[in-house]
């Protein structure tokens, strides 16, 4: 594990309001938490400095962007590092590929994608024809719902979540929108005197459509990349198969919401049909968890699989071309 970083009391606060809204001027925080403007911008300074904030990100309503949401999983038939490093590059060089790790068991590689239907089959054709002979076994696992928890364990904040499910009417978006999401996911804090400057419009006409594209919904919320292996963090994910049920997925929902340590909860078609992430301190705490998982849902479970997520190469939130129909999976 990297050096652990310390965090004091104030760092805490000044991570929370930012998780919470991380486009919030310095100084509304500031007066939020006892510290001046200049305080706060230095303390932020250092948090960046020292690697704690990864970016400040937005996070989209893919489904208003007509887009549909899948997880895969790859068994490599080897454990040659050399070509799980190009089958992860070739993945990244994919923009509907917006988040990839590699994972410690049974699985060796974990992405998810965000992509037009009618563009699915080829995005899977082409990974197969280039590195399928390196591909033992290849889940899919099509996102249906999801819970999202935004406060972190290791953070001074109360609970909140996001919460989807179905689909949703495509919200049309036009290349200059294109082009401001682009910018925010990038670097949610990019002032808006910069957006209007590339994208040739007003400043004002810039924070009209922002504001239009959070009211649509397809801007959810502007937060924080933190790292949380400097914090003392490791990150994996539990699948499950249940035996479904009405009510199912509401009784699953209420259970993780007094778990401080899952930080999203899905519903899949596939191999699995839930699962969620866990943000852990000691590996005793996910042995709590599931040891308390199984005492109330145990007659439930047919079977579960653990992740232990070891790097994450990807985080991008924004399949430009898929959005803009500007050219097809290669």
């Amino acid at each position: 594990m990297k050096n652990l970083k310390k965090i004091d009391h104030y760092d805490k606060k000044i991570l929370s309001e930012l998780n919470k809204n991380s486009r919030e001027s310095f100084s509304r925080i500031g007066k939020r938490i006892g510290l001046s403007k200049q305080v706060v911008s230095y303390r932020v300074r250092n948090l960046i400095e020292e690697g704690i904030i990864e970016k400040f990100t937005t996070v989209l309503d893919i489904k208003k962007l007509g887009l549909l949401a899948f997880k895969v999983l790859l068994e490599l038939n080897d454990v040659d590092l050399e070509k799980e490093k190009k089958i992860i590059k070739y993945l990244a060089e994919k923009d509907y590929v917006n988040w990839i790790v590699s994972s410690i068991g049974r699985y060796n590689v974990v992405f998810s994608l965000c992509i037009k239907p009618q563009y699915m089959e080829k995005a899977i054709y082409s990974l197969l024809s280039q590195y399928g002979n390196h591909i033992q076994n290849m889940s899919l696992l099509y996102l249906l719902s999801g819970l999202y928890r935004y406060d972190k364990p290791y953070l001074e904040q109360s609970p909140e979540y996001f919460y989807f499910k179905g689909s949703s009417p495509p919200t049309f978006i036009d290349k200059t929108d294109a082009k401001i999401l682009k910018m925010l996911v990038a670097n949610a804090r990019t002032p808006i005197i910069e957006i209007a400057d590339k994208t040739n419009i007003s400043p004002i006409s810039v924070r009209k459509r922002i504001n239009r594209l959070l009211q649509r919904g397809v801007i959810n919320r502007f937060r924080l990349k933190l790292n949380r292996e400097l914090l003392g963090y490791s990150f994996c994910e539990v699948l499950l198969k249940v035996r479904m049920f009405r009510g199912m997925e509401e009784s699953f929902l209420k259970f993780f919401k007094t778990q401080k340590n899952i930080i999203d909860f899905n519903t899949y078609l596939g191999k699995f049909n839930a699962g969620f992430k866990v943000e852990i301190k000691e590996n005793t705490d996910l042995t709590r968890l599931l040891h308390e998982l199984r005492k109330k849902f145990g007659h439930l479970i047919k079977n579960y699989e653990c992740l232990f997520y070891e790097k994450e190469y990807k985080t991008d939130y924004f399949p430009v071309s898929q959005i803009l129909n500007i050219h097809e999976p290669e």
